[in-house]
């Protein structure tokens, strides 16, 4: 059982987090020392718990959302200003897309607790944050990636909650489902009947120098005040964390320079990405109507309103949004 140098949080809402996901982490955590939350509120009391008892490890379960969460209530709590927030994060595979998961756990939450317990590893990933309007996070993006959630989220809440439909959309088929079903036909309607006019972006430097990317390395360097790019986007995204969830690279230079995240910048329409999307998948595609840089702190600016997520939680629409690197970062245990 666990003594108290860390604790385990478990976000009692998602899909994954059983009745026997509870049962197998009950065997190896004591009831002193594990947390489940119902809610926001609930969550933030449960931190405030955990950072008074000191533990100098916490584990979280229920995927992006719920570590995000868990970050920024530490950081609240304790009025963390530092490199690096003082307890080391596990971070279980127990959510949808685990996109922060997938850098540093196995697919198997319970051999990563039972690995912790029997050798109390203190091998670590340093995950840097990037923050907007208060809240840090890992990954974030304003286009067609939050449209696509916001469609997925309509669906899981719509034909999803079907007994037979359900279990086909509570994973990767169900943003696939969003995507082909709703976001991409609602793009291919809009574009041959001439509907809504394109999305431009204007993204001004507003960090120290800047620099542009080719295959992740610089080629040209930008000051502050600069303006990046102005023109097209359907998307841009943004974070130090390489993956979106499901194994999907997006930021795949998102930690390879110290000090700084990645902001990428697409512009391509929808025919032309679905006919790149397993590079796209990949991390791997270069080509016309992407672009990719190293930045500190940036203004984006919309000629519309676009719809906006952080850690794949949906915020609602921007037509700006400033964002720089964190001054706070996270020691994620590493298992893989």
């Amino acid at each position: 059982m666990l003594g108290q140098d860390f604790a385990v949080m478990l976000n009692a809402n998602a899909r994954r987090v059983t009745p026997e996901v509870r049962r197998r982490v009950e065997r190896i955590v004591s009831p002193d020392h594990l947390f489940y939350s119902h809610s926001a509120d609930e969550s933030r009391d449960i931190v405030n718990t955990i950072a008074s008892r000191g533990y100098s490890t916490v584990f979280t379960g229920g995927g992006d959302g719920t570590f995000i969460k868990f970050v920024n209530d530490y950081a609240d709590t304790t009025k963390s200003s530092s490199a690096v927030l003082p307890a080391k994060v596990g971070v279980l595979h127990l959510g949808t897309g685990n996109a922060v998961a997938s850098i540093v756990s196995s697919p198997n939450y319970e051999t990563d607790l039972q690995s912790f317990v029997h050798t109390r590893t203190r091998d670590f990933q340093a995950l840097p944050l990037v923050q907007a309007e208060g809240a840090r996070f890992p990954f974030a993006g304003l286009g067609i990636d939050a449209e696509i959630l916001n469609d997925y989220m309509a669906i899981k809440h719509g034909i999803g909650q079907n007994p037979w439909v359900k279990p086909l959309v509570q994973n990767v088929g169900g943003y696939f489902a969003a995507f082909f079903g709703r976001t991409c036909a609602r793009r291919l309607r809009s574009t041959f009947s001439g509907g809504a006019p394109r999305t431009e972006v204007r993204i001004t430097n507003l960090g120290d120098t800047a620099y542009i990317l080719q295959g992740g390395e610089p080629v040209k360097a930008y000051g502050r005040g600069e303006v990046l790019y102005e023109g097209p986007t359907t998307t841009t995204i943004f974070g130090t964390c390489p993956f979106y969830g499901h194994g999907m690279t997006v930021l795949p230079h998102g930690l390879s320079r110290p000090g700084y995240f990645q902001l990428r910048m697409v512009g391509m329409g929808v025919t032309r990405a679905v006919a790149n999307l397993p590079a796209i998948w990949k991390g791997t595609y270069h080509g016309a109507g992407l672009f990719d840089w190293h930045v500190k702190r940036v203004k984006l600016e919309f000629s519309r309103p676009m719809p906006y997520q952080y850690g794949g939680d949906a915020q609602g629409e921007r037509t700006e949004l400033e964002v720089g690197i964190a001054p706070i970062a996270v020691d994620l245990l590493r298992f893989i």
